[in-house]
């Protein structure tokens, strides 16, 4: 028995080690929890780096970051998983509950 868990949603499948087809079958797994609250999603079109231990995300050049509170595009955009807390720079942030819109050169935010 295999254990697949993605940690951008602690959501976990057990399936045989046989019928797993890594690639595929991971990306349909995240495409499928798409609708989870907890769901986290981030893009860099320069380039993305983390940490020795994956907790920490950089992503550089249009970068966005995406989750339940609010979706915030930016030059940089960091992300401690474990902290649960995003800075941003020169960012636009797109508050999801009310709506609202905020820019500026720096910021930082907390995921709850």
């Amino acid at each position: 028995m295999t254990l697949l868990f993605v940690i951008s949603t602690g959501f976990t499948d057990k399936k045989s080690s046989a019928s797993l087809k890594p690639d595929l079958y991971t990306l349909s797994r995240i495409d499928s929890a798409k609708t989870r609250d907890d769901l986290i999603k981030w893009s860099a079109k320069d380039s993305t780096k983390f940490s020795k231990d994956k907790a920490l995300i950089f992503l550089y050049g249009h970068a966005k970051l995406t989750c339940k509170e609010f979706d915030i595009t930016a030059d940089e955009i960091s992300f401690d998983q474990k902290a649960k807390k995003v800075v941003a720079k020169n960012y636009k942030m797109i508050s999801a509950a009310k709506n609202k819109v905020a820019e500026g050169k720096y910021g930082e935010f907390y995921i709850h």
